[in-house]
């Protein structure tokens, strides 16, 4: 072999080495840049994932704080998976809205959730003993739906309830003890809509082991005997006798007094108000109640919107 045609294959081989080279880095190059690619993009599927349930996990965790009363604007949430969380409330009459944004890298989440307030259970000026329990809809004990020693109760119109109950038949000029399904075993009258009301200018004693039911509007004291219950709201300038009997709720609806809520049975029985959100937005509608966002105690959820 020549030195002229060696000379030819070496710059051959020599050409198609480099050519080889570049053409493998640049694979390489463009399978580096794909990797990474994906790895961006599982990133950032990984933050959008962790920014959502974090957000909904602070959300779930700010309504059931307020619907217990044990929200606080300093709490703080701490970081969930390196997702920044906050939320904030904004007042209104009567209801209040909670602000929830999540962020995580380019990631963001933000959930408004509106809440309405009601009365809760128990509202009392004076004492609610601790034997005295309120409990949710679904009968568990819910602290949060008491609030004893008010300086000022809620507003009601207990001239609208009264002129209602004088036009029903119910007005009681004296101490009344109602007999059992008083007044016609149901809170609703027949169109479904109106309550009955009842106003007693005196005491009201519900003898032991019947039910009776409505809106009760008593200017003395509430005994409710062994056994016995309301079902509805009762709104009471006196104190209120509580004798429990087992699990039964002594009322089934709310509470409102300018005094003392006693239990005056055996040491070994728990007196309960259980909760009942349709009572109570009915007794605030016929009875013109008033209330703030500081005035109600429970609060429930209007609706979610996400962002």
């Amino acid at each position: 072999m020549s030195g002229r045609q060696e000379n030819k294959e070496r710059g051959f081989w020599s050409a198609f080495m480099l050519m080889l080279t570049v053409t493998l880095a640049l694979l390489g190059f463009g399978g580096a840049v794909l990797i990474r690619s994906e790895a961006v993009a599982v990133s950032r599927k990984s933050a959008t994932l962790q920014t959502d349930y974090a957000a909904d996990a602070a959300m779930h965790f700010a309504i059931r704080a307020m619907q217990l009363g044990t929200y606080d604007d300093d709490m703080t949430i701490p970081e969930l998976g390196g997702v920044t969380v906050s939320v904030d409330t904004v007042s209104s009459a009567g209801g209040v809205s909670l602000y929830i944004d999540a962020s995580k890298l380019e990631a963001n989440r933000s959930i408004t959730v509106n809440m309405t307030g009601a009365l809760g259970a128990i509202i009392a000026s004076g004492n609610v003993y601790w034997r005295v329990w309120s409990l949710n809809e679904w009968g568990w004990f819910n602290r949060g739906l008491t609030d004893e020693y008010v300086t000022t109760l809620p507003p009601v119109d207990t001239t609208a309830l009264r002129t209602l109950a004088a036009s029903q038949g119910y007005e009681k000029l004296a101490n009344f003890t109602p007999p059992a399904n008083y007044p016609s075993g149901s809170f609703y009258t027949v169109d479904g809509v109106t309550p009955y009301v009842t106003y007693v200018d005196g005491n009201l004693t519900i003898t032991n082991n019947i039910t009776v039911y409505g809106i009760f509007v008593v200017t003395g004291t509430v005994t409710i005997g062994t056994n016995a219950q309301i079902q509805g709201v009762v709104y009471s300038v006196g104190d209120v006798h509580l004798d429990p009997y087992g699990s039964r709720s002594s009322i089934v609806g709310g509470l409102i007094t300018g005094g003392d809520v006693i239990n005056t049975g055996s040491w070994w029985y728990v007196s309960s108000v259980r909760y009942h959100l349709d009572y109570i937005e009915t007794f605030e509608d016929f009875g013109n109640v008033g209330h703030s966002s500081e005035d109600a105690i429970y609060y429930y959820v209007d609706n979610i919107t996400y962002y």
